[in-house]
């Protein structure tokens, strides 16, 4: 009698189940490291947004308002994508007068846009010398929770 080679049924499916449960792991560690380097794009687009904003006042001697995103980017020769373009997230001016500039990130899509934690916001006002203030009402906004 000839042995044949090949694997069991039962290590077939030993094999499967150890898949499924690397998966299980893999899969939600994946997804939480592409949220928070998305998070980590809205933080530097609107760090570069604050800039521009701090040179327009320096130019104008006035915050730009709501709808000047366009100027921004002419300002700092720089995409804020205020037409919309990017998928992930809206950038919007929330406010600007003479002496507070607020601009926001509001995330369109994806886990936590569902549950409305969705903003993250940067407040500067130099007269009142509060410079980079942080809010929003998103999750990944805090790196200590990464």
């Amino acid at each position: 009698m000839r042995k044949k080679g090949g694997f069991t049924f039962v290590e077939l499916m030993v094999a499967v189940v150890l898949i499924g449960i690397l998966a299980t792991l893999a899969i939600p560690n994946y997804a939480r490291s592409l949220e928070r380097s998305k998070c980590s794009q809205a933080i530097q687009i609107l760090k570069e947004m604050r800039s521009a904003g701090l040179s327009f006042y320096s130019n104008n001697e006035t915050f730009p308002t709501p709808g000047q995103e366009s100027d921004l980017e002419d300002e700092a020769g720089a995409n804020f994508y205020s037409d919309g373009s990017n998928d992930d997230w809206a950038f919007a001016i929330q406010t600007g007068n003479d002496t507070t500039l607020v601009v926001r990130a509001t995330r369109k899509r994806g886990p936590h846009a569902a549950a409305g934690n969705t903003t993250i916001t940067i407040t500067d006002n130099p007269a009142a010398n509060q410079n980079e203030d942080w809010g929003g009402t998103y999750p990944w906004l805090d790196p200590a929770t990464w």
